[in-house]
Order: C-alpha cells, then sequence, then structure tokens
C-alpha cells in the first residue's frame, strides 16, 4: 500500500508478493473436471468426501489461496466444513493474523465481540489490508461453531528485518522467539531465485534455460537475495511452529492452516518446516483452474487439487479515492503531492498541507487518513481541516458517484 492505500507495502514485501500471491493452479483439461478433486500422480479424481477421508490420520491440512480471489474463499470454507464434519476436533490458523492480534481471535471465537470490533481489535486492515468480506465466512464459521482460531504470523517489521540484515545478525528477540528455520532445498532456493530476478516458474523457456541457469548461479550468491530467502524462510517458520504447537498439544486436533499458496505448492515452506519440526503427517490442499500442462503436476506440487469452475465475479463498487501522498514528517502528516483532476485537487488541497483533523478527527498519523478514506462511500462529503501558512483552512472532499482517482 502506498499512500493511496496500495503501497504501504516496502519493496521486499513487494518481492514476497511476487511469490506468495502466485496465481491458482491452473491445468489442462485431462487434468482439470469442475467440483472434482485430481489427486496428483493417480491421474484419477475423487470427491470432496472421499478426498477428506485421506486426512484420517493426518495432523495438518494447509489450504492454499490467492489472496484476493473470492471463489479460492468458497472452496476453503467448503473443504474446512467437510473437514470438520470428519474430524470435529479442529483448529484453524490463519496467516493473516500476527500472533500479537491472538486475543481478539479469542475474543471472537467466545461471541464477544461483533465484526467491527473483532477487525478493530484484530488491525485487520493495517496487517491484512485484504477485502475483510472475503475471509468473514470463514471466521463466522469458527465463531459458530467455537472451532479456536490460531494467529500464525509474526509482525512485518520482523520479516522486514531479516530482509534487510539477514537472519544470522538477529536475535531470537528479534525474531519474535522463532527459531532457526530449516534449510531451504535447492529446488525450493531456485524457485525463490526465479522470484526474486522476476522469472515465471515454468518449464516451456527452452532457448532461454542456459541463461537463466546462470542467472539463477549468480542470484545463488547475490547477498540481497540470501536476505530474501532468510526473511521468507522466518515467515515460513513462524507459521509452521505455531502448526506444529497446537498439533502437538494434549488434544490432539487436526490442524487447518489457511495461507497463501507460495507457502506451501510443491511442499515447499511450511510443509518443509513442519517436517523439521516433526510433523510428516500434512496434506496440502489447493484450488484450481483450467490452463497449463499435465505434466507439470507432480505429486509433490500437492495432494489433492480441487477443480474450480472459471466464474466471473459481478463488477464491485469503487471505493472513493482522495488523490494525495503524504509523508509523517516528525508527527506532522504532509502533503507531498496532490494527484491531478482527484478530488484532492477539487477540495482545494495543495502540496504542503497539514492534516489537522479529518471527519472531525485529530490526525497523528498516515493510518488516521488512509483508514478515514477507506470507510467512506461514493457520493459522499468529508470535511477536512489544514495548516498552511500557518492559518487553519477548512474545506470539504466531495466523492463523486463514481471514482477514478488512482490515490487517496
Amino acid at each position: 500500500m502506498h499512500l493511496s492505500i496500495f503501497t504501504r507495502t516496502t519493496p521486499l514485501l513487494l518481492s514476497f508478493c511476487l511469490f506468495l500471491c502466485l496465481p491458482a493452479i491452473a491445468f489442462s483439461s485431462e487434468c482439470h473436471k469442475e467440483g472434482r478433486w485430481l489427486v496428483p500422480g493417480t491421474e484419477k479424481f475423487t470427491s470432496t468426501a472421499e478426498l477428506v477421508k485421506t486426512t484420517r490420520n493426518q495432523r495438518v491440512v494447509l489450504l492454499g489461496e490467492q489472496h484476493d480471489i473470492a471463489e479460492h474463499h468458497r472452496w476453503q470454507l467448503q473443504t474446512i466444513s467437510a473437514l470438520f464434519a470428519l474430524h470435529e476436533n479442529i483448529v484453524l490458523g490463519f496467516e493473516m493474523f500476527p500472533r500479537r492480534t491472538q486475543p481478539a481471535l479469542d475474543q471472537w471465537v467466545a461471541g464477544d465481540l461483533s465484526e467491527t470490533e473483532f477487525l478493530e481489535q484484530s488491525d485487520w486492515s493495517k496487517v491484512w489490508g485484504y477485502d475483510s468480506a472475503l475471509y468473514m465466512p470463514l471466521f463466522h464459521f469458527a465463531r459458530i461453531n467455537r472451532i479456536p482460531m490460531l494467529a500464525l504470523n509474526i509482525n512485518r517489521s520482523v520479516v522486514r528485518t531479516a530482509g534487510k540484515k539477514g537472519l544470522s545478525q538477529m536475535t531470537r528477540e528479534e525474531r519474535q522467539g522463532v527459531s532457526i528455520p530449516a534449510k531451504a532445498s535447492d529446488d525450493y532456493l531456485e524457485l525463490l531465485a526465479n522470484t526474486f530476478n522476476g522469472h515465471s516458474h515454468s518449464k516451456d523457456k527452452d532457448k532461454d534455460k542456459d541463461k537463466d541457469k546462470k542467472t539463477i548461479k549468480e542470484t545463488l550468491k547475490d547477498e540481497q537475495f540470501l536476505r530474501f530467502v532468510d526473511a521468507q524462510q522466518l515467515w515460513d517458520r513462524a507459521m509452521a511452529e505455531k502448526l506444529a504447537k497446537a498439533a502437538q498439544s494434549n488434544q490432539a486436533p487436526l490442524v487447518i492452516g489457511v495461507m497463501g499458496t507460495g507457502h506451501i505448492v510443491e511442499r515447499f515452506g511450511v510443509p518443509h518446516q513442519l517436517a523439521n519440526l516433526g510433523i510428516n503427517k500434512t496434506r496440502v490442499l489447493l484450488p484450481g483452474n483450467s490452463n497449463i500442462p499435465c505434466d507439470e503436476i507432480t505429486t509433490r506440487t500437492a495432494d489433492g487439487i480441487f477443480g474450480l469452475s472459471d466464474y466471473s465475479e459481478p463488477a464491485r463498487a469503487i471505493k472513493p479515492l482522495l488523490g494525495v501522498h503524504l509523508l509523517n514528517e516528525q508527527g506532522t502528516i504532509k502533503i507531498v503531492q496532490v494527484v491531478e483532476k482527484s478530488v484532492a485537487e477539487t477540495s482545494g488541497l495543495k502540496q504542503g498541507d497539514i492534516f489537522v483533523t479529518i471527519a472531525g478527527k485529530a490526525v497523528d498519523s498516515v493510518d488516521d487518513v488512509i483508514d478515514t478514506i477507506q470507510s467512506m462511500r461514493a457520493g459522499t462529503w468529508l470535511p477536512i481541516e489544514v495548516e498552511r501558512d500557518g492559518k487553519s483552512l477548512e474545506m470539504v472532499a466531495k466523492f463523486p458517484i463514481e471514482s477514478s482517482e488512482k490515490s487517496n
């Protein structure tokens, strides 16, 4: 999220997203049937009822997703429901929440919080940011069935620190208590190198094969890449530790982890770290649609891939955008740029203006502005007070019914 809502992310985390936000597993028609599970390595399809039976003696089941695809979350809910019907004693772990938000998850499951309170107390808009409506059905399922929810993640600042100075230079306290990750496999390093270099993980680029190998070989020695790997490994390890601890508890539940496909595909990432922690009975399940050759799907890709249709979501309402870029200058929130033809420009905001209040509330951080803009609706008006040349000015931002600005 920049100061238009989407770029508070650092370049390092944007690099992670190239890997963690892998598109849905896709495959051609002979290995894809809508509403059926492909069992890689067998060329056979099975039903959800039969597939979940294979988890009977497992300790952890990992469900992948592309975070912004609603159909993936519907599939997750269906799969969790089927697993719950078989196991009953389950725990749900979510990548979306850092460990510090665990009290909010506990209160939510206990029925002590409203949706709004839950999202506020779990710091959703800051720690995750994707539309909460995509995930709320999963959270409500946990609540109405009193299924424990686990916050699997660590603070993003910890991951950023690993990416900046490497694991070897971090104390256990700086790692937020996470142990040193198991060494990454050569194949995982190659995948990460491709991601780091902006290459797609594909096998049909024969003409560039030698060039790519040379690039990967060089990348594997690059200090910046090695720190990138450290950050990715720390992220995987943190989630694996929480899953393993739950699986090894006296209650011995089936622990279901909900996370980005990139953390689990090919059994790299979290499954690899789980094995190192003594959890070998793990199932990796992924959503899929149609497109790439079947020979790219192997027994290592996943234990089951569910065939989704190419369902087209209805167009979503565009949220109003203000059209400013902001800077926090020692606690003062200043406008450093006003986007041309934006709501901000029309309302009279100018470069150099300092936010004093927005919607009647004092502005102490960039997030105060961003969160207020995110809560607005098309066609509404927003009162803003700024300081300009030592004088206080009041103005109103009028959001049109349809907004096309690209910055907040």
